[in-house]
């Protein structure tokens, strides 16, 4: 009697575990998975928002920034006229090997012509803020 009331109640309880709702029933959650889908598309498709633009500074390269406000800021007379000195043999050198860059093949020199003009470009402006704080206009008639 107890084996019979406990497969029938086993079977009850089988028929119960049976009937249950389906897990995977996805129907009543069609409605919001379709709100964030559209959602979605208009995110895709609203117009991105690009800031208002300013003027890049008025340096690129932080060296010669940096430069400027130290060295320049503080140098006197003598330190002033040793900066000259020492930029216009910087200038001669960048500018020889500038022309020699150019009789090389120009697949093999394109890096280290980059980089050389680099350097001449930023001694051709040390040179430029040293007139300028100087007072002197006749060495550079514009700016680099």
């Amino acid at each position: 009697m107890k084996l019979v009331a406990a497969v029938s109640l086993l079977a009850c309880l089988a028929g119960c575990y049976y009937d249950r709702p389906n897990p995977w029933d996805t129907s009543d959650q069609v409605e919001d998975y379709q709100a964030k889908k559209e959602a979605d598309w208009q995110l895709e498709t609203r117009r991105a928002f690009h800031p208002p633009q300013s003027q890049p500074a008025e340096f690129v390269d932080a060296e010669l920034e940096a430069w400027r406000d130290t060295v320049l800021a503080t140098a006197d007379d003598p330190t002033r006229r040793h900066l000259r000195a020492k930029i216009q043999e910087k200038l001669v050198y960048w500018e020889k090997r500038i022309a020699d860059l150019y009789r090389v093949d120009e697949h093999n020199r394109a890096v280290l012509l980059t980089e050389a003009l680099e350097q001449y470009r930023i001694e051709r402006a040390r040179l430029w803020l040293l007139n300028e704080r100087e007072g002197r206009t006749e060495a550079l008639g514009h700016r680099p």
